[in-house]
């Protein structure tokens, strides 16, 4: 069980999930519903057109080429409005629940290729200083909780209500559950903050919260370093 110092504690009110029209919401092809296999799926966030973040634990410890499933970008229900694209390299981060997911433009459908092209994720890094500050903001994410059912894409929102001083993993109001993890979650502004790893309980509230793996300057340089520029 994680503790954390009063200094760097929120009090706050649970959060909102409502569903995305990801056809008019345009940050709707920006997150998808990652496969890694046809028994599992999470979540993930673009940073290029070939280059997708999600959670480590959801195709493992091990870097992998050839066939690890694949992204639907803006997926609804039944309906891929963008199209997918083949997973053929995935690179675990060696220390936190996060992993790069790439493909190349032979892995892509048509769709995908004609809408999911120019797009390039500014990633930010921040360190400790950034992150106590940021204790009671408001954050948001899109991804594909399991619990709704039909692979709909939900836009969740909370606010950070505190933060691990040692590990710098942030505690917050915003739900989630399984189908979840993957997730980009933003600031305010649009920014990327980090990923969305797991969850936690809360005393007194009948839904899950989000746990976040932030991306520090270290997580910003490994991501730069991997990344396929855009298309």
């Amino acid at each position: 069980m994680l503790t954390f110092n009063n200094a760097l504690a929120h009090k706050s009110e649970p959060g909102t999930q409502t569903l995305v029209d990801t056809i008019t919401d345009p940050n709707g092809r920006l997150n998808a519903k990652y496969e890694p296999s046809y028994t599992l799926y999470c979540s993930a966030v673009l940073i290029t057109p070939n280059t997708w973040l999600t959670a480590k634990h959801c195709a493992g410890n091990e870097k992998k080429t050839g066939y690890i499933g694949a992204v639907y970008p803006g997926q609804s229900g039944i309906s891929t409005p963008f199209g997918m694209m083949d997973i053929s390299t995935y690179i675990p981060d060696p220390a936190e629940d996060i992993a790069i997911i790439k493909g190349t433009d032979r892995d892509k459908t048509t769709a995908y290729k004609y809408y999911i092209t120019g797009f390039d994720t500014a990633i930010y890094e921040y360190d400790l200083k950034d992150l106590e500050e940021l204790v009671g903001q408001t954050i948001y994410s899109y991804g594909y909780p399991g619990d709704k059912g039909g692979f709909k894409q939900y836009k969740s929102v909370g606010i950070i209500t505190a933060i691990n001083p040692r590990t710098w993993e942030l505690s917050t109001s915003m739900p989630a559950v399984g189908g979840q993890s993957g997730s980009g979650v933003y600031l305010n502004n649009g920014h990327l903050l980090g990923i969305l790893y797991g969850n936690e309980s809360r005393a007194g509230w009948s839904i899950k919260t989000a746990k976040i793996h932030p991306i520090d300057y270290r997580l910003k340089t490994w991501i730069e370093k991997y990344k396929v520029k855009k298309s």
